[in-house]
């Protein structure tokens, strides 16, 4: 059992947006949805909280996600994108308007 999960730690990685801007709940809706679409990723919005919480294969990478979620054209949500991938954590500061 140890090694299935060995083996998919190895496999996907850990992805938090920060998305400040979000004004309400068809905002989270609209964003979880879009980057639920990506293939394999499996995203959890939370309003209050400004974030998304996503685990994503190791071949998709940050810009697809953010792809996905600048490509809904909400104007107003900024991206903070911090990775948490093998235990290194990466910090890209990026805003879309």
């Amino acid at each position: 059992m140890s090694s299935v999960i060995a083996q998919n730690e190895v496999k996907s990685r850990q992805v938090d947006l920060h998305l400040t801007g979000m004004t309400c709940s068809s905002c989270v809706s609209t964003i979880e949805g879009a980057l639920n679409k990506v293939p394999g990723v499996k995203a959890v919005v939370n309003l209050a909280m400004e974030s998304a919480h996503v685990i994503a294969p190791i071949n998709i990478s940050e810009q697809d996600l953010i792809t996905a979620v600048v490509s809904l054209d909400i104007r107003q949500v900024h991206l903070r994108v911090s990775v948490n991938h093998l235990k290194n954590l990466i910090a890209l500061e990026l805003e879309y308007f």
